[in-house]
């Protein structure tokens, strides 16, 4: 029995992850091991014989903890925010992602999940840098919202990244109408409202901001309020003159301005501003008498 070998482990396991057969030696785990807890244990190993004498100097034992992918990767930031302007070239950069592991020897991956199915962006799977896959028309979508994954084998991340379209004055005013009718009578006074126009821009800011003008007035007998686009009266009409034609632009304010222009025709209707008058203040006749 003196000759009957026992086994402890009387160092280097503090947490208790470990244990050992006192019969065989055999070293087991007694929970999971984490390596980003704790990548190295070193245990020192013990031998008594059966008098209780032990081991001259203990046995160390170095036991490495071999990572595997358990956990997601982390981006640099919980959101992304990008703004571009409309119309870049296809292929512009947007703005990077970066993503990095807790785990050993991991790379991500990166890809666009959502928020873009029209394909308007792609990003590079290696290095998390999106750029413009499409034209980029604000007009049609002004914010896009992506979800973008990092994956490493068995486990994903992932962040939400906002890509803002900035607007350029890439659209010009647009009048209902290329040319229109309106009706005025010849004794309304200055200052009367003869038409109402309206101009739609699809831009942006001071890029949909329109100013009206006219461009061709005759006689200047009409006007037009810049900001309104409320046509009136600036002097009498003729009824014998009939028609006026007049050209109306809307301009935006954007740089550098774009315009667009409608004709206004004007008929001056007649108004029953005379008394009938005979010819001649006196007439005379004469009729037979009757028989």
């Amino acid at each position: 029995s003196n000759g009957r070998v026992t086994y402890q482990i009387t160092r280097g396991n503090p947490d208790g992850k470990f244990t050992i057969s006192p019969q065989s030696g055999l070293i087991t785990t007694t929970d999971m091991l984490d390596r980003e807890v704790r990548a190295l244990y070193q245990l020192e190993v013990t031998a008594r014989d059966g008098t209780g004498q032990s081991s001259v100097s203990p046995a160390t034992i170095d036991v490495t903890v071999v990572d595997i992918q358990d956990n997601p990767p982390e981006f640099s930031q919980q959101g992304y925010n990008f703004v571009i302007f409309e119309n870049v070239e296809i292929g512009k950069s947007v703005g990077m992602v970066s993503a990095t592991f807790r785990d050993a020897n991991a790379n991500a991956t990166y890809a666009i999940f959502s928020g873009d199915p029209a394909g308007i962006f792609r990003i590079n799977s290696q290095t998390g840098l999106i750029s413009t896959a499409k034209e980029v028309d604000r007009e049609q979508q002004a914010l896009y919202e992506l979800i973008i994954v990092a994956s490493g084998g068995r486990v994903v991340g992932e962040t939400s990244v906002n890509i803002t379209l900035r607007d350029l004055n890439d659209n010009p005013p647009s009048f209902p109408s290329a040319s229109v009718q309106a009706d005025a009578v010849e004794n309304w006074p200055v200052g009367r409202e003869v038409y109402q126009a309206v101009a739609q821009d699809p831009d942006d800011g001071v890029n949909a901001q329109i100013t009206y003008e006219l461009i061709t007035n005759p006689s200047s007998k009409f006007q037009v309020n810049g900001d309104s686009g409320v046509v009136s009266l600036a002097g009498m009409l003729s009824y014998d003159v009939g028609q006026y034609i007049l050209e109306l632009q809307a301009t935006d304010r954007g740089l550098p301005p774009r315009s667009a222009t409608m004709t206004l025709t004007v008929t001056v209707r007649d108004v029953n501003d005379h008394a009938p008058v005979f010819s001649s203040s006196s007439y005379s006749t004469a009729i037979p008498e009757s028989r």
